[in-house]
């Protein structure tokens, strides 16, 4: 779950988040409560007082690596994708936001 989570590209809302992993309400707040414990998701407020979920840049970094080793990129930012559009309602866009991380 961590890794799938590292495809946004900033901050997210819960239901961004609920979209991306496929589980339910509860599993998705079980999930970020469990991340947010081991200080791998932060939670803030928007300026409208609604919740939203955002990583390190490091940490954030490190999920996109794991989900290239594992060959899970490409699925999961699809999916990033399909839930921007169902959210936002705008269309898909290329999942680019996420650059290969280089192994220096």
């Amino acid at each position: 779950m961590f890794r799938a989570l590292s495809v946004f590209p900033g901050s997210w809302s819960f239901a961004a988040a609920l979209a991306v992993l496929g589980l339910d309400e509860l599993e998705t707040m079980e999930v970020l409560a469990s991340l947010r414990d081991k200080c791998l998701v932060r939670l803030t407020e928007t300026d409208d007082g609604e919740a939203c979920y955002s990583m390190l840049e490091t940490i954030q970094e490190f999920g996109q690596e794991q989900l290239t080793e594992r060959g899970e990129l490409d699925v999961t930012g699809t999916a990033h994708a399909r839930a921007e559009r169902e959210l936002t309602g705008r269309p898909e866009r290329q999942f680019a936001s996420a650059p290969a991380p280089t192994h220096e």
